[in-house]
Order: structure tokens, then sequence, then C-alpha cells
């Protein structure tokens, strides 16, 4: 590659850097230059307040989520009440953080 090329780095989600399995989920993980990219799979009734706070000791994700919907629906419910419903195409921002 000469001076004047840009390096491009191409990755897929079939060979993550990590997998994080869960029960009723699947969370596979690249990192792609300096960012850090989720891919989540989730069977029907999956929950993280039952499949994943348990287990850090949290009643709510604290973490902040960029994301796109592709397939099945989500739902995000919030400490103040509110609860936002996810479809195939929503590209969703949370800037989710600890109270």
């Amino acid at each position: 590659m000469d001076s004047t090329q840009t390096e491009v780095i191409l990755r897929r989600f079939e060979i993550p850097d990590e997998v994080r399995e869960m029960v009723r989920g699947r969370f596979e993980i690249v990192r792609l230059g300096g960012l850090t990219i989720g891919r989540a799979t989730y069977q029907t009734g999956w929950r993280w307040s039952k499949q994943v706070g348990p287990a850090v000791g949290a009643s709510r994700c604290t973490v902040e989520h960029v994301g796109l919907v592709l397939s099945g629906a989500a739902t995000a419910a919030f400490e103040d009440g509110r609860v936002i419903e996810l479809r195939p195409g929503d590209l969703f921002y949370n800037p989710t953080r600890s109270a």
C-alpha cells in the first residue's frame, strides 16, 4: 500500500473477538479500529432484568446503547415508567447512565 491509500479494515460477526453466552441470549463482540460493536440475539422471553441483572447485582442496565433492530422486537423500560417498543428498522440511541 502506498502513502496515498487508506487502510480499510473488514470484520464479520461470524468471527467475533468475544462471545458472551447467557440464558436465552448471545452477544458477539467485534473490535474495529477504536470501536467496540456488539450483535445481540435473544430468544422470545429474554429479559435483561432476569437473565443479566441478578448476575451483575443491578435492576437496570446502565450501559450506553446505539443500535439497529434487525428482526423481532425489543422493549426498553426505564425507571421513570417510560416503555419504548423497538421494531425492525428502528435505529436507537439510549444514553443510559447510573442514577
